[in-house]
């Protein structure tokens, strides 16, 4: 990294072919970096110096110079962070300089006001990855499942499981995409398990205080435990698992919708914020 920072104090007062290059790594990297090990961030900064010195060295117009040194100063003081997160102060130290020549030399506030702060700051290593939160969890293979549930006759309802059956990962493009996967309703589930995971939705509707619908996706392991995912406020109505599962258990789409509906406009806990021009609160 000493030869590569040299390199770019001395080429500071040159140029660059590819502006472009510059900045849209600069946009990459941005001012702080999270999920990767400051070792792999270094190497790629110093792989990124390495391959865009060729470039440097060509005269240049005042606002394509002021990018060049805008970029830079970014690069620069990305490096300069990750080398104190890597224990290197005195490099670190040395890199910040170099941001700041460059941020000087581009005539742009942003950069020159963002050097010396953030070198200010680093010494409390935010930007480490290991400082930030982190949520791990537990690897859970099974049947996916999900559960939707309905206020019928004004309690909470779980309408049949729907087993979800993707033919590989279940994402995006699988599930919106028709035919690509296959939703057993009712899912195969002994009728114990059903039960549980009908409770289990039902216990997460009251429990979020939810009403009129949602829809509970879960994973149910091989001896049968079942392991909530998450609860959706809003199931959607394309042709998946609430259409599905309301079919299942003998209720009409459209005569369901309508009451829904209904149930949702006469709603007392329904915030209305409609009101007639000329009422006292307007």
């Amino acid at each position: 990294m000493f030869e590569a920072r040299q390199a770019v104090d001395v080429t500071l007062t040159s140029g660059t072919a590819d502006i472009g290059l510059w900045e849209s790594r600069a946009e990459q990297y941005g001012y702080r970096y999270y999920g990767q090990p400051p070792a792999e961030r270094l190497a790629d900064l110093a792989a990124d110096f390495q391959s865009m010195r060729p470039l440097l060295g060509l005269p240049l117009i005042v606002a394509d110079r002021t990018r060049v040194c805008r970029a830079t100063a970014q690069l620069a003081g990305m490096t300069a962070i990750v080398l104190h997160d890597l224990g290197n102060r005195q490099e670190s130290t040395a890199w910040f300089r170099t941001a700041g020549r460059a941020a000087q030399e581009s005539g742009d506030r942003s950069p020159h006001a963002w050097v010396p702060d953030r070198q200010a700051m680093v010494p409390l290593n935010l930007d480490a990855p290991g400082y930030h939160p982190v949520l791990i969890e537990q690897w859970i293979t099974g049947t996916e499942i999900t559960v939707a549930v309905a206020d019928i006759d004004g309690e909470p309802t779980a309408l049949p499981a729907a087993e979800i059956a993707a033919p590989g990962l279940y994402d995006y493009s699988a599930r919106y995409t028709a035919g690509a996967t296959t939703f057993h309703t009712p899912a195969r589930l002994d009728q114990p398990v059903a039960a549980e995971a009908a409770r289990v939705a039902v216990a997460a509707h009251r429990t979020l205080g939810l009403r009129h619908l949602s829809r509970t996706d879960a994973i149910v392991t091989p001896d049968g435990q079942v392991h909530v995912l998450e609860t959706n406020v809003a199931p959607g109505m394309t042709q998946t698992t609430y259409p599905i599962a309301l079919t299942a258990a003998g209720y009409d789409l459209a005569a369901h919708l309508q009451t829904l509906a209904s149930a949702t406009c006469q709603d007392p806990r329904r915030a209305d914020t409609r009101r007639p021009v000329g009422s006292p609160d307007q």
